[in-house]
């Protein structure tokens, strides 16, 4: 028990004694401020990364729209801050009534470097802020594009209407050159003409254009006989006669006015001035075939067997297997009394094959009375 007495008298001795020294301080964690350094630093991290991302959007908003440029256009005697839209993908907005419309054509020129975007003004200080400009490398074209703008006006703030770059194409130019025609060819146009005159029912024009046809070259044959039978197609014989007659004149070694004249002259039964038109053509070797024909078909009608015989003993001898020609020459020489040469002529015309049946009945009647 003393011992415990003992340790409560040095307790309260303990706790009415004076406190002559201060309580012991406690341990504490010794917080220290951050470096004002690192507040910069975090600061300038922060800002490259916003300027990257605006950087990076700027560069894909280009992507974007490859080609896009700003422009200052001039518009009334103001300058109009622009931004080129597209021109690859651009389709001209329709402009409202209300809106005012400027119009404006730029040429831009090829540069030698890439363009950049500098001097942007406002219209005026109380409009609308300044459009972003954007500098942008542009793509030198290979030839000048003219570019049309549109630029309106809408609440009293600029608005730019998308545009259609035009590339100018080169278009064909009409130039006429006169050429002058010579006579042959001038000769040939109007022949020409004549017949599609001629076609379309306007005679008289035709007549006009033909005799243009000769005016130019007297020799054309083919005008002068297209006018003949013009006029005779019009009965107006006697100028149709006279016309080929002026031909034959001019021109002798043209058979073509001879057989022309010999068939109209045989078509009104003027049978010998027919004859006589076509001027002996067996006695001509350069006679037609259709000359030889028709004067021996002319002589034989008007029972003059020898000159019919000597017609188609020349067509016989060109064309020995022509059926009409070696009958005709076969009743030519029968005409005349020739008994065995013309019955030689039967017998080869009936030789032949595809013969005219009528011809044929006529043939072998004719041997069986002359063989009596």
């Amino acid at each position: 028990m003393s011992v415990i007495n003992q340790m409560l008298n040095d307790i309260e001795q303990r706790e009415n004694a004076p406190q002559e020294e201060p309580s012991p301080k406690l341990d504490y964690v010794d917080i220290k401020e951050p470096d004002p350094r690192r507040r910069w630093i975090v600061a300038v991290i922060i800002m490259l990364t916003f300027s990257a991302l605006i950087w990076w959007s700027l560069e894909f908003f280009a992507s974007k729209n490859n080609g896009v440029e700003l422009a200052q256009v001039e518009t009334q005697g103001v300058q109009q801050p622009l931004v080129l839209a597209n021109s690859d993908d651009a389709v001209r907005k329709p402009i409202l009534p209300q809106d005012e419309v400027v119009q404006q054509s730029i040429t831009n020129q090829q540069p030698a470097f890439p363009s950049t975007i500098s001097n942007v003004q406002k219209e005026e200080p109380s409009q609308a802020d300044l459009l972003p400009a954007i500098m942008m490398q542009q793509i030198p074209p290979a030839q000048p594009i003219k570019q049309a703008l549109t630029v309106r006006k809408l609440n009293n703030k600029p608005v730019l209407d998308k545009i259609t770059a035009k590339v100018p194409v080169s278009r064909p130019t009409l130039s006429i050159t006169p050429v002058k025609l010579t006579a042959l060819e001038l000769a040939q146009l109007k022949y020409r003409q004549g017949l599609k005159q001629q076609g379309s029912g306007d005679i008289e024009t035709a007549q006009q254009s033909w005799q243009q046809s000769l005016r130019a070259q007297p020799s054309f044959h083919q005008a002068r006989e297209s006018l003949a039978a013009s006029y005779y197609g019009a009965q107006q014989t006697n100028q149709a006669l006279g016309i080929l007659e002026q031909g034959s004149n001019a021109y002798p070694q043209y058979q073509g006015y001879r057989v022309l004249m010999a068939q109209i002259l045989f078509k009104q039964q003027r049978l010998k001035l027919a004859l006589a038109a076509l001027e002996k053509p067996y006695m001509n070797s350069r006679s037609s075939d259709e000359s030889l024909a028709l004067a021996g078909s002319i002589a034989q009608t008007l029972s003059l067997w020898t000159q019919a015989e000597q017609n188609y003993r020349v067509l016989n001898l060109r064309d020995p297997i022509n059926d009409k020609w070696l009958i005709s020459l076969a009743i030519s020489l029968d005409g005349q009394g020739k008994i065995n040469e013309a019955q030689t002529k039967y017998r080869q015309f009936l030789q032949l094959s595809n013969t005219d049946l009528a011809l044929g009945r006529y043939a072998k009647e004719r041997l069986r009375q002359l063989d009596k």
